[in-house]
């Protein structure tokens, strides 16, 4: 899957999945596929946000997407992503109703 085909699903799938597991082939394998930065930006666009992952095998892994929780705290690395999509027009209703959401319950500013 690349970035565009992630986008496309988040877009579909966003409002009523619970969540999804995101296939990636390790650098070494020599295969392309999305990035973990790249997929990270797709699910912010939606309010959407990674967490676990599994290494499938020498190739291939696994990383957890799903809605953020309303509560959730924000990470250091993610506020930057926040403001480059948000100039590249890029957040989607989801995922800016998220960022506000959280800043007006404070879990914007819990960082980690």
């Amino acid at each position: 899957m690349d970035g565009d085909e992630f986008r496309a699903w988040l877009h579909e799938n966003h409002t009523t999945a619970d969540a999804v597991w995101l296939m990636y082939f390790k650098k070494s394998s020599g295969k392309a596929s999305i990035a973990w930065s790249e997929a990270v930006d797709e699910a912010l666009c939606y309010g959407w946000i990674d967490s676990k992952s599994v290494s499938l095998d020498d190739d291939r892994y696994e990383q957890y997407f799903s809605p953020r929780k309303p509560s959730g705290a924000w990470s250091k690395v993610n506020k930057p992503k926040i403001r480059a999509l948000e100039a590249a027009d890029r957040m989607q209703p989801a995922g800016t109703a998220a960022i506000e959401a959280a800043k007006a319950n404070g879990s914007w500013t819990i960082s980690f």
